[in-house]
């Protein structure tokens, strides 16, 4: 999946924390910078143990969204 470079900047911080949050207007890929940022992380093997995720979303369409973007970066395709 190709990012906006303003995504990009947001994957990149993210990344490095270890809890963190993403406020941002709609249909600025909120989701996208999530899945990538999950994507850097499980890429990086920082962690000897397999990296756990709480994903929140309050409607099955956004659980569906998030699978849509976790599929399309490579180290996400396969969470289950």
């Amino acid at each position: 999946m190709k990012l906006r470079p303003e995504q990009e900047q947001a994957v990149a911080w993210i990344s490095r924390k270890r809890r963190a949050c993403i406020v941002a207007p709609a249909g600025s890929g909120k989701t996208v910078i999530a899945a990538g940022a999950l994507d850097a992380v499980i890429s990086a093997k920082v962690r000897e143990r397999p990296v756990r995720v709480g994903w929140m979303a309050n409607t099955i369409e956004q659980c569906e969204q998030a699978r849509r973007a976790l599929d399309g970066f490579p180290a996400t395709a396969n969470l289950d």
